[in-house]
């Protein structure tokens, strides 16, 4: 269980609160030290930062505001249950903030979650089941250099390693990770020299 989302403010609501001058607060969220992100087209501010700013308004650093939405838009938006939104949000892996007592939700984290919960619904049937890699590579088109790298990040999970040395026991990977993999390689990548698949897209196997 993670911490609670950060409470933010709207914008007006944050001068109000902490008397902070409008054109100060709008440097501090230009140049970065203060938290903000877009709700539909409102600004909205976190409550810490500002307080923060108000007590000792100096302004440094640069960065481009996140786009959060409130959680029931992001549920008609985008292919995601409730439940599996939630759960996401407490582990961490969808950012979420407070406004007037509402959960919102980032926009990109809530994209990525539909794209992994949504491929890995289509294959985890397969879940467990065995397949050599030159196999795995011929049936799925993914190259070998990537299936051995996308292995070694842990990426495609390994059912069981060769045994010995010579033509014994072959490595055998787990399909449902591999047809994942094929999937999103469709969908997102798939040309030369293009690198797609990270650590924020590894199957949500809990699902399974």
């Amino acid at each position: 269980m993670t911490d609670k989302p950060p409470v933010y403010l709207r914008f007006q609501e944050a001068l109000r609160y902490f008397g902070v001058k409008p054109n100060l607060l709008a440097r501090a969220v230009d140049q970065g030290l203060i938290r903000a992100a877009k709700l539909g087209e409102e600004i909205v501010v976190s409550r810490e930062d500002t307080e923060n700013l108000a007590r000792s308004p100096e302004v440094v650093g640069e960065a481009a505001l996140p786009v959060y939405m409130p959680l029931e838009e992001s549920l008609r938006r985008f292919a995601v249950d409730g439940e599996t939104l939630r759960q996401a949000v407490e582990r961490g892996e969808v950012k979420a903030i407070t406004i007037d007592g509402t959960l919102a939700v980032a926009e990109e984290d809530v994209r990525v979650l539909s794209i992994r919960v949504n491929l890995w619904r289509q294959v985890r049937h397969l879940e467990g089941m065995p397949i050599g890699v030159k196999d795995a590579s011929e049936k799925y088109e993914i190259p070998l250099p990537s299936l051995y790298r996308w292995i070694q990040w842990g990426y495609i999970r390994v059912i069981s390693e060769p045994a010995g040395k010579g033509r014994g026991k072959k490595r055998v990977l787990n399909e449902a990770d591999v047809a994942y993999a094929g999937l999103l390689r469709r969908r997102l990548g798939g040309k030369r020299g293009k690198r797609f698949f990270n650590e924020k897209l590894v199957p949500p196997r809990s699902e399974s």
